[in-house]
Order: structure tokens, then C-alpha cells, then sequence
């Protein structure tokens, strides 16, 4: 399990590494879209790679837990539900997404 971790790691950043050198190390007068189409689908990759492996390893260390700690999280006999709070985290951060836009996901 920490070897994925790892590897997830390495992809995020990896990920980001693509994300900021496609942005930010373009060529002067070179617009976003003027970029060959292996620019778009590194983007691409590196985006989903980026929003989508954290929640993989979040699951891989709620997994731990249930295995070293013998806690509850994918366990639907447990007493305690804590998918149930993550399930009221996801709505709730996905209204408010939908009532302020694309602008919640983004801090500045």
C-alpha cells in the first residue's frame, strides 16, 4: 500500500510538473490555443491524473486504517458510518460548486 501511495505521489507532481510547463513555459506569442494537439493531451492527462489520484490515495489510507486499526470505513456491518459524512462532504461541496461555478475550485 505505501508503494502506490508513493507512485501516486510521483504521479501528482509529475502531473503538475506537465500542468505548469505547458502554462507557464510557452513560447512568447504562442497562445493556448495555437498549441499542438500533444500539448492538449498531456493537459488533459495531467489534469485527471491530478484531480483523480489524491482520492485514490485517500481511499488506499482509509484502507490501511481498516486493516491496521481495524476501523470501520468499508466495513458495512460497523456500527460507526462514516460514509455517510463523506457522502453529506461530496453533496455539499458539490452545491456549492454548482451555485458559485468553476470559480469554488479555484483559490486565489
Amino acid at each position: 500500500i505505501l508503494s502506490v501511495l508513493l507512485l501516486g505521489g510521483s504521479s501528482i507532481f509529475g502531473g503538475i510538473n506537465f500542468i505548469a510547463t505547458i502554462i507557464k513555459l510557452r513560447r512568447p506569442g504562442l497562445k493556448l490555443m495555437q498549441l499542438p494537439m500533444y500539448c492538449w493531451a498531456m493537459l488533459g492527462t495531467s489534469l485527471l491524473v491530478v484531480l483523480s489520484t489524491p482520492v485514490l490515495a485517500g481511499t488506499l489510507i482509509l484502507l490501511s486504517f481498516d486493516i491496521i486499526a481495524n476501523t470501520g470505513f468499508f466495513n458495512p456491518c460497523f456500527r460507526w458510518q462514516c460514509r455517510s459524512l463523506s457522502a453529506f462532504i461530496l453533496v455539499l461541496f458539490s452545491a456549492s460548486c454548482i451555485h458559485y461555478g468553476p470559480s469554488c475550485l479555484w483559490f486565489s
